[in-house]
């Protein structure tokens, strides 16, 4: 039979393997948006100011990015101790589908279906999106990052002067208030 001292001792023991189970949990670096949030602001900030060096930037400011991120995301998960493959390949897939999706924006533009602002536009939902669907799976931050993108969006539809300006502050700045949260909790 048990009393109310066993009952006591459970609760504090899977109190324990909670705590422990949530330390355990590898860390998003801070570093990961903290980089993104500084090429967004450039980019974004090229957009306006130096039209024809923003898609140079991003064509190779977004590979490098996404293999920095790679690398600070394995590197803290090794550093926490913990291997979960699974997760970190999830990830993976999860970010380089939206940097091929975009990618892939490119032969639009080349063809002239996709011209002017509406590249941009089209980019912002496709990063929206990959956003959004990261912080509902992985990182609850990373929706108020999505929020901040299409707010971005639709802001481009009645914002005619420095737009990109704009919208690249107002992301970055959710970026920035993302790295605060580490696991997104």
């Amino acid at each position: 039979m048990t009393g109310p001292g066993d009952l006591s001792n459970l609760e504090r023991n899977l109190g324990y393997v909670r705590g422990a189970l949530e330390r355990g949990q590898p860390r998003r670096p801070a570093a990961i948006p903290l980089l993104w949030a500084a090429l967004v602001l450039v980019g974004f900030s090229l957009l306006d100011l130096a039209p024809s060096l923003a898609g140079p930037f991003w064509l190779v400011a977004s590979p490098i990015g996404f293999v920095a991120s790679v690398w600070a995301g394995r590197r803290a998960a090794r550093a926490s101790g913990v291997r979960d493959r699974a997760s970190g390949r999830r990830h993976l897939l999860h970010w380089a589908g939206l940097l091929a999706a975009l990618a892939l924006l490119v032969p639009l533009v080349h063809s002239g279906a996709l011209t002017g602002i509406a590249v941009g536009q089209a980019a912002l939902l496709l990063v929206a999106l990959g956003y959004w669907l990261d912080g509902v799976h992985h990182l609850p931050a990373n929706r108020w990052v999505a929020v901040a993108l299409v707010a971005g969006y639709l802001g481009s539809f009645v914002v005619h002067r420095h737009v990109w300006l704009l919208v690249g502050a107002v992301v970055a700045g959710a970026l920035v208030i993302s790295s605060f949260e580490r696991d997104g909790r």
